[in-house]
């Protein structure tokens, strides 16, 4: 009888050894990520998928963008920003230094389907369509793959690039921005970096640092002039395009030591100004009022 129950115990020994010997080799099995995590301190989502995708969602929107886990540290992709995260000793995920998430079985924070899409902000940022790097600066200036110089407008939902005389719109859909091609049809912009300002010094000139401005000494930009309903857009290039409620007429521009505008239409017509770097307005010659820096033309056909 002793020497049966020795051997039971020899062999629950073993066992016991064995796999004691299997989990120093194996180490510490890695905690998956894959489902949903809330944060009610800031209101926050997210969705881990396996694919090394994962979904950020709040009550006005969500964004979409890759992840990689290790087992220790978490590395997010947030429009070309790096975000990392880690699990604390609770088993939450703590993600960008303090924004803790505690993992659920169905996410809080989401867009209700009633939700309106929330205006998206291009200012001093470059984006990828179809291998074309777009840059768009605060002072209206646009500059594509580092070439051609142009200018833009924005309202946070639809705008329109203007170069070379000729023109094209972007459109934001509430969760992605596009832009429309030659032939008819509409390309994904893909987010790729901040603005290049040292492509702008060696294009444009100047020692703009891309802080915000409202269009600077440049006189490049947008400007509106409420008593005459008219618009004119200067690009960096030294063109121009004047416009109303009823036509367009592009030409050129120049604004000497003395802050004298002078405009050259290529329709013949010109015009004289001045223009008051103080608060960026300016004033043209049988036309009543001033005009006034703006993001987009409110007077165009």
């Amino acid at each position: 009888m002793k020497k049966k129950l020795y051997s039971v115990f020899a062999m629950v020994l073993s066992l016991v050894l064995s796999l004691s010997l299997l989990t120093a080799c194996g180490g510490k099995e890695s905690v998956s990520l894959v489902g949903g995590w809330d944060s009610d301190d800031y209101e926050l989502s997210l969705v881990f998928y396996e694919d090394g995708t994962m979904e950020m969602s709040e009550s006005l929107g969500y964004d979409t963008m890759n992840y990689e886990w290790d087992g220790e540290t978490l590395t997010v992709d947030y429009g070309g920003e790096i975000l990392e995260g880690f699990l604390n000793d609770d088993g939450n995920l703590v993600l960008d230094g303090d924004v803790v998430f505690v993992r659920v079985e169905e996410i809080s924070y989401y867009p209700s389907e009633d939700s309106e899409s929330v205006p998206y902000d291009m200012t001093d940022t470059a984006w990828d369509a179809e291998g074309i790097i777009y840059n768009f600066y605060s002072d209206g200036t646009l500059i594509i793959d580092g070439e051609y110089l142009g200018n833009y407008d924005w309202d946070g939902y639809s705008g329109t690039l203007y170069i070379d005389g000729s023109s094209t719109t972007i459109s934001y859909d509430g969760e992605d921005i596009y832009i429309a091609g030659d032939d008819g049809e509409l390309y994904l912009m893909d987010y790729y970096s901040a603005a290049d300002y040292d492509l702008y010094d060696e294009m444009v000139g100047g020692d703009d640092n891309g802080d915000e401005d409202d269009g600077g000494e440049e006189l490049a930009g947008t400007y509106d002039n409420d008593d005459a309903e008219t618009s004119i857009v200067f690009y960096a290039d030294g063109t121009c395009a004047v416009t109303n409620l009823y036509d367009v007429a592009e030409g050129y521009y120049s604004l000497d030591d003395s802050n004298n505008l002078y405009i050259e239409l290529d329709n013949g017509e010109s015009a004289v100004g001045w223009y008051d770097s103080s608060d960026d307005t300016f004033t043209l010659e049988g036309l009543d009022g001033w005009f006034y820096y703006t993001g987009s033309a409110g007077y165009a056909p």
